[in-house]
């Protein structure tokens, strides 16, 4: 990692890695996403969180060896370790899409509902982008920044699925990959796409 690509995670929360995944890799883990959806039918998800609009998977590092190699990748596994530390433990690996023509909006959270404690940030994710993330469709809404607060959404906001004033909405081609401390304030925003 580089300087600039440091000071963005631990300032802003968010590191945002175009193109990636690159065709080959991208185009496999579309068809198996996809294949496990088919696989799993209405139960796909189900042992992990349900939401309303939106279609879940869980699991993924059980779902072949594709997989295991993406959690391996050691430019991604770089970008965790700077939130983390170098102890890393995969909590889940899960896909998440939302249906077209929804009108759900996921209220804005931390990730494990938790803050930073005396040792630090411990919670990172990484998102994937299947397809293009558009303000139609569903894109991640974020609040930059917000991983240093030291405070929940649903402590401080009336509504944590209204719009907030430092909203931004995490726009990106398909290939994309995104490293975010999840301390951060994100939510999905509603995909009112065809």
């Amino acid at each position: 990692m580089n300087e600039n690509e440091k000071r963005q995670l631990d300032e802003q929360g968010y590191l945002v890695l175009e193109g990636f995944m690159g065709d080959a890799l991208l185009d496999a883990v579309r068809r198996r996403v996809e294949e496990l959806f088919a696989e799993e039918g209405e139960r796909a998800g189900s042992e992990f969180k349900q939401e309303p609009q939106t279609r879940r998977l869980a699991n993924l590092v059980d779902g072949g060896p594709l997989f295991e190699r993406v959690i391996a990748i050691p430019r991604i596994l770089e970008c965790v370790s700077h939130v983390l530390g170098p102890e890393l433990k995969l909590s889940s690996l899960n896909a998440r899409s939302a249906n077209p023509y929804s009108d759900w909006i996921q209220p804005l959270h931390c990730d494990a509902g938790a803050i930073p404690d005396e040792k630090g940030f411990w919670v990172c994710n990484t998102i994937w982008m299947l397809d293009d993330f558009t303000a139609e469709n569903g894109a991640t809404r974020m609040i930059p920044g917000s991983h240093r607060w030291g405070r929940l959404p649903q402590e401080v906001l009336d509504d944590p699925a209204a719009p907030h004033p430092e909203e931004v909405l995490l726009l990106g081609k398909a290939g994309t990959v995104v490293v975010m401390n999840t301390h951060m304030w994100h939510g999905a925003a509603a995909n009112r796409s065809p």
